[in-house]
């Protein structure tokens, strides 16, 4: 059995489904799959974007924020501080709090000063954050926030939604809640953000060419054959034997991918399949909520790893254990060896990255370090199966019961 790291929640019928609808005028398009988002997430304010990173960056921009420390968590997207460098501020790093993997709110009022401009704290793992922030502090020193909430779609325990001067930026790329290939948004409910952006978009917004348009059309049915059971298999057992070499480098890089952060229209296929998967939103968090409960009480007993808390308004958008008595490594590729891929999105804590070394100084973030050499995600999404499901658990069992046979045997 081969399961994959991810898969996306729209499938070939999902384009039947639409087909008919893509030649529709594009402002009846788009002000219906705004409506909708708007209904979900409860604010009065939508805007979509190419990427969330684009959102960032335009966002900073629109409001003139530059030259000021912007707050983030030692643990998130390398594209956020990607945001924050290339609209010329200067990221200040937070350590983050193991229960929920988010940005340790204590810490904030201390790393605030008179160039503070702006807090991101994201959202990791679709979980909100669980300590209060004291809101009073950011309206005193006009302190923008920007909750990443990359993977907490649907979420609705939020701070944006109490704290006047605030958005949310949401994502839509592939392996997130809602996938429309590429895409992001932000949400608010404070109008003066909602027409600066719009007016800042009408001054710098690029035409979206053919080519654009294409490509979208063309990754869409190029994800759709590679997620074949059939081709994916095949890509796995050639990747196997070595006929085909694709060790995959994570790059952590400053490399900064330019064109993602540009305005420009997401398309009519691209809003139709937000659309569409927005009328199975309900089914996807019971089916994620049943499958998060399945693992937690099949993993319960087993001392080798830390379980991931279930937190109330979760979307739960991961599944993330935290090895304590066996290499995370050593998991990893034996699960891999089992036909089982896991995510390594986040094996990094932005501040130890070399090319971050300027912006850490001598400061130490020990939570967000261990979580990076120490966490692996498991397959968790809408369309896993629960025999998939239960093919994971008995192989993760498997290979900790292995590792610790070994290890008595030395």
């Amino acid at each position: 059995m081969i399961i994959p790291r991810n898969r996306p929640n729209f499938e070939f019928k999902d384009l039947l489904e639409i087909y008919p609808r893509l030649i529709k005028n594009r402002e009846v398009i788009e002000e219906q799959c705004i409506a909708s988002l708007e209904k979900i997430t409860g604010f009065k304010y939508i805007i979509l974007f190419p990427f969330a990173r684009s959102a960032i960056y335009t966002l900073l921009n629109a409001l003139n924020i530059k030259e000021k420390e912007i707050i983030l968590p030692s643990y998130i997207c390398k594209v956020v501080p990607q945001a924050v460098l290339l609209s010329q501020n200067r990221p200040v790093f937070i350590d983050i709090l193991e229960k929920d993997f988010n940005i340790d709110l204590s810490q904030i009022k201390t790393n605030i000063n008179q160039n503070t401009g702006v807090i991101i704290p994201a959202l990791m793992y679709g979980n909100p954050l669980t300590d209060d922030l004291d809101t009073a502090v950011l309206q005193k020193n006009n302190i923008l926030l920007i909750e990443d909430a990359a993977m907490a779609f649907g979420n609705r325990n939020l701070l944006s939604l109490r704290y006047p001067y605030s958005c949310v930026v949401y994502s839509f790329n592939i392996g997130k809640i809602i996938s429309s290939i590429e895409g992001g948004m932000i949400a608010t409910n404070n109008k003066q953000i909602y027409d600066k952006l719009n007016q800042y978009i009408y001054n710098n917004i690029l035409s979206q060419a053919l080519y654009g348009k294409v490509r979208i059309i063309l990754k869409y049915f190029t994800i759709l054959l590679f997620f074949n059971d059939f081709f994916y298999k095949l890509i796995y057992l050639l990747r196997k034997s070595e006929y085909l070499s694709t060790k995959i480098a994570l790059d952590t890089s400053l490399k900064i991918d330019i064109d993602t952060f540009r305005i420009k229209n997401i398309s009519n296929l691209q809003m139709l399949l937000l659309l569409s998967q927005i009328k199975k939103l309900d089914f996807e968090y019971k089916k994620r909520e049943e499958l998060f409960d399945y693992f937690n009480n099949n993993f319960s007993i087993m001392d080798e790893i830390q379980l991931p808390q279930k937190i109330d308004g979760s979307s739960l958008s991961h599944y993330t254990l935290i090895t304590k008595n066996i290499k995370r490594d050593f998991l990893r590729k034996e699960l891999h060896k089992s036909g089982i891929e896991t995510i390594q999105a986040y094996d990094y804590s932005i501040p130890y990255l070399k090319e971050y070394s300027n912006y850490k100084g001598d400061r130490e973030y020990p939570v967000a370090l261990y979580i990076s050499k120490h966490s692996i995600t498991l397959p968790f999404y809408y369309r896993l199966s629960f025999k998939q499901a239960e093919h994971i658990v008995k192989m993760c069992k498997k290979i900790i019961l292995y590792s610790k046979q070994k290890s008595s045997n030395v």
